[in-house]
Formats: structure tokens, C-alpha cells, sequence
């Protein structure tokens, strides 16, 4: 498969497992009790197709899986997230697909942060702003940068920083039951868009969500809670020297307290994602399939960030813009297109 060599695809590994696991359950109805009968060559062979069916659609076939590690920062900020999800079941072959995914291509993880996180903190520092994150999730259009929706796109577009910001306050005020947090009460997708439609910086923006959730009885630290909540990590919100998380704030950024790493798994996954401060090193399995990242510098809007791996370190260069100064204001979208290209759809 040809695709442009420039180019780094970050998959959502755990979507790619769960889709080939529950692919393989094979589950039925008897007598109304939902029964499995795994097949594990059917969950494999679906992986792989997934991996395939991705790479095409992204236009790459250099890619990494990008797995979410243990522990979460986000229970450290609100101990019922996810917490709806404890008592779900999930396919009884997702372990084993997920071995077999970290053996057979180039993965990542780290310790405290989920797939998200480390997938929006890598792409947005890899060399020329060449990585693509590559999710089915709604949540990562809050991310600027190049993003591929297999379900829902026919190739990548690019989230603009104004885009990425009102996606991201918009969830902020509306909260994600799914996940656990509330955001604002009684505000939904319509309300938050008109709160937000007439704010033209960051400043202006959060100014409006303050006042939002104070006119319902709360207060400003409410308000920065459900920001951090929804807020998918970006390379400045993470301090990869000492592998720390530095909470999201409209003025100073906050360095959570970090995490005893646990105890090195059989793949010495990697740790990077909460708050913590974990062993070093964002891992990748297996190390001598994974591709070396070009160690030119970038001017994605990013902080400095070390890439590094299991036995090489490559760093990217990266210059920080200040979010705060970005235009809201709505631009006329662009037909999407594809990283090589200087278009950029502003409309997520």
C-alpha cells in the first residue's frame, strides 16, 4: 500500500480492539440470556482489517496504535467518571485482541493517560504537522490539527485552533453523561452555541462560561472543573521531562500530583497520560516495528515535547502560541482536505 511517507497516522487502539473483539463474541439470544461463542481467528482477522481499512483511508501506511494506560487522571478530578461503565460487560476476547495487536504492529501507551490524550499529544508534535489522529470518537474534534473519522469521513480534515476551542467549551457547558460529568444544568448543544457565538478569543469565551455557570448557582472553580474534564490533553498541557499533567487554567497552569507508576507489564507499556508522574517514557511495542520520527523541528502550536521511545529518543521542537489570543470568530469553511494540503475546515 503506497502512502506518503511524511505522513504519521495515531489509530485509537482501543476503539480497533473492542470493534474486532465484539466482531468475534459471536452473541445470541437463548431463552433471553445474551450468550457468546468467541471466535478468536474471526476477532483477529477483524483487527486486522480494521488496521487495513484505516490506513487507507487516512492515506498512510505508516501509523501507530495508540492504547490508553492504566490508571486515569480524570478519577483523580471526579471519582464518577466512567463510573456507569464499571458493571458493563465487554467482549470476552478484548484481552487477547489487544495482546495481539501490541505484537504484531507499533503501539503506545502511557500510564494515566487514555488513547486520546497521548494520541492528540503526539500528532500535534510530530515534525510539519504530519500527524494525523485517526478516532471515531466525537471528542477529539476539540483537538486542532488533522483528524480522520473513519465512520464518518471520507478522508482527514483539519480542526482549526477556533474550532477546537468552542468544541471543547461547548462540552464543557454541556457536560458528557457517558463519561460522567455534568457540565452546566439545563444547557445543551443549542444553548452552549449561543453562549459561545459571540466570544472572539479564549478570554472572551471563558468570561461567558463563568457567567453561564454562575447564573445557575455555581461558580468559576465549578466551571474549571468541567473544563478540565472535557479538555482532551494537548502537548502544553503535559510535562514530558517529568512526566507530569499541568491541569488546564485561564491564567497559570496547575501540576497535579502524580502517580505511583505500576508495576511494568510483560510489554513495558508505556506511561503518559495523567497527572502523574510515572517512569519515564512513552513505550512502543513492538520496538523494532515501529517507525523513527524525524527529529526536525515543528511550529505546530505546541510546547517542546520529547518523544521517547524504547531505545531511541527524538525530539521535536515546537512553538507555543497563546490560546488565549485566538479568534473565535467563524470562518467560512473549506472543502476538507488532505494533509498535504494548506486548506483548513474550520467547521467541526
Amino acid at each position: 500500500m503506497e502512502g506518503n511517507p511524511l505522513t504519521l497516522a495515531f489509530f485509537d487502539a482501543d476503539i480497533i480492539a473492542f470493534k474486532a473483539a465484539s466482531v468475534g463474541a459471536n452473541r445470541y439470544n437463548f431463552a433471553g440470556t445474551v450468550c457468546e461463542s468467541p471466535d478468536l481467528g474471526k476477532a483477529l482477522k477483524a483487527a486486522d482489517h480494521i488496521v487495513r481499512s484505516w490506513c487507507r483511508g487516512v492515506g498512510t501506511d505508516s501509523f501507530t496504535l495508540v492504547f490508553s494506560g492504566a490508571e486515569n487522571f480524570r478519577k483523580k478530578l471526579n471519582k464518577d467518571y466512567k463510573a456507569n461503565r464499571k458493571d458493563k460487560s465487554k467482549p470476552v476476547l478484548l484481552p487477547k485482541v489487544v495482546s495481539y495487536l501490541k505484537s504484531k504492529y507499533p503501539c503506545m501507551e502511557q500510564e494515566g493517560l487514555e488513547a486520546d490524550d497521548l494520541m492528540s499529544i503526539k500528532a500535534s508534535t510530530y515534525p510539519h504537522g504530519k500527524g494525523i489522529i485517526v478516532s471515531i470518537d466525537k471528542d477529539m474534534a476539540s483537538v486542532p490539527g488533522w483528524l480522520y473519522n473513519p465512520d464518518a469521513n471520507s478522508r482527514p480534515y483539519k480542526v482549526s485552533e477556533a474550532a477546537a476551542i468552542r468544541s471543547w467549551l461547548t462540552q464543557t457547558l454541556t457536560g458528557d453523561p457517558v463519561d460522567g460529568y455534568s457540565g452546566c444544568p439545563k444547557i445543551g448543544a443549542v444553548k452552549a452555541k449561543q453562549i459561545l457565538q459571540n466570544c472572539y478569543s479564549l478570554t472572551e469565551a471563558w468570561r461567558a462560561v463563568v457567567r453561564a455557570f454562575e447564573g445557575a448557582g455555581l461558580t468559576e472553580d465549578d466551571a474549571l472543573l468541567q473544563a478540565r474534564m472535557a479538555r482532551i490533553l494537548r502537548a502544553e498541557d503535559w510535562d514530558d521531562e517529568k512526566e507530569e499533567i499541568k491541569l488546564w487554567h485561564p491564567t497559570t497552569s496547575t501540576a497535579l500530583s502524580s502517580l505511583k507508576s505500576a508495576s511494568p507489564s510483560t510489554t513495558r507499556s508505556a506511561k503518559q497520560k495523567s497527572s502523574t508522574s510515572s517512569k519515564k517514557s512513552v513505550t512502543t511495542t513492538p520496538a523494532d516495528k515501529q517507525k523513527t520520527l524525524p527529529t526536525s523541528s515543528s511550529t505546530s502550536a505546541e510546547r517542546p515535547t520529547k518523544v521517547r521511545r524504547k531505545r531511541t529518543s527524538s525530539k521535536s521542537a515546537t512553538t507555543q502560541t497563546d490560546s488565549s489570543k485566538t479568534s473565535l470568530k467563524p470562518k467560512k469553511s473549506s472543502e476538507k482536505t488532505k494533509p498535504n494540503s494548506t486548506k483548513e475546515a474550520t467547521n467541526v
